[in-house]
């Protein structure tokens, strides 16, 4: 009976320290995922640093974009006198004559170009089209169109130009 009991207490002893290794070997295996999902944490926190870093970098490009965009349909003070040099040939492509009768700073940010075009009902019109039609962020306004007899037309009105300053 002494035997038996030697022999229960060797197995009780010999499971006991089977699972004191388990968990001693299990809780290794614990601690070294835990490290790997610390790494991976610390790398997928990096990747997210630098992705908004990407991604902020396109963004200033996009915004980039945007500015050349707006600015290219602002007119400049200094390119003021060139412009209406530009703007005065107009007519020269549909045979009609420009004329600019008065500049002006509207308000800060506008110009505004009081005009006239003379030539054919044709002429006049696919001018005064070219021009509404220009790049810049513009607006016509106060248009008038007469006629004298001799077939001549004439459109006066208001060219008004957002503009900026170099």
């Amino acid at each position: 009976m002494k035997n038996r009991i030697l022999i229960h207490v060797g197995i009780a002893t010999l499971v006991l320290i089977l699972v004191v290794l388990g968990l001693v070997f299990w809780q290794h295996v614990v601690t070294e995922e835990r490290v790997k999902i610390e790494q991976l944490k610390e790398e997928v926190a990096l990747l997210e640093e630098h992705m908004k870093k990407v991604e902020g970098r396109e963004e200033l490009l996009l915004l980039e974009e945007e500015e050349r965009f707006v600015e290219e349909r602002l007119l400049s003070v200094a390119d003021v006198v060139s412009f209406l040099s530009a703007f005065e040939r107009k007519g020269d492509q549909h045979a009609a004559e420009v004329g600019v009768v008065s500049v002006t700073e509207k308000q800060e940010g506008r110009v505004s170009i009081a005009f006239s075009i003379s030539g054919s009902f044709d002429a006049v019109m696919r001018t005064l089209g070219s021009i509404e039609y220009e790049q810049y962020a513009s607006t016509i306004e106060n248009v008038t169109l007469e006629t004298t007899p001799g077939e001549v037309w004439t459109v006066t009105g208001t060219y008004t130009i957002l503009s900026t300053t170099p």
